[in-house]
């Protein structure tokens, strides 16, 4: 498994409960949406993977180790081997479709020959295939969020 969440929880101090008892895992390899009305605690869950929110209960393993005991040095780390698409994209106008999603890769160390391999399976799998020239001005809002 590469994301394990066992019985987490989160409630935060003004009594909100984002997450109650959740239970998942996601193995290497797999693509993954999150998807749930306003409120239902995507972002939560999100941050808690890449260590931003820690749960109030419960346990959550990445690649076997757990991000609930990790000590704050090694989060730098972490955070570079997770690719994350967030709600306000961070994508470098001045760069293509292809470019944003290349530097991204080489931002976390991965190979030239892995990178030219990748990109265009990534590109693929989001539905924007003929699109990898394009710079993100030149695409749509639904048409940005599927990327980087």
């Amino acid at each position: 498994m590469l994301v394990q969440f066992y019985n987490v929880s989160k409630l935060y101090p003004n009594g909100v409960k984002a997450l109650d008892d959740v239970s998942m895992q996601i193995d290497r390899g797999e693509f993954v949406f999150l998807m749930g009305s306003s409120g239902a605690g995507k972002s939560t869950l999100v941050k808690m993977i890449f260590r931003e929110e820690l749960p109030t209960r419960g346990q959550i393993f990445l690649a076997s180790r757990s991000v609930v005991r990790m000590k704050r040095s090694e989060v730098p780390k972490l955070r570079r081997n997770i690719g994350i698409v967030f709600q306000d994209f961070k994508l470098l106008e001045n760069k293509t479709v292809m470019e944003n999603i290349a530097f991204a890769m080489e931002v976390v160390g991965a190979r030239p020959k892995d990178i030219r391999e990748r990109v265009p399976e990534v590109i693929n799998m989001v539905g924007l295939k003929g699109r990898e020239k394009s710079f993100p001005g030149q695409l749509s809002g639904g048409e940005q969020q599927r990327w980087v």
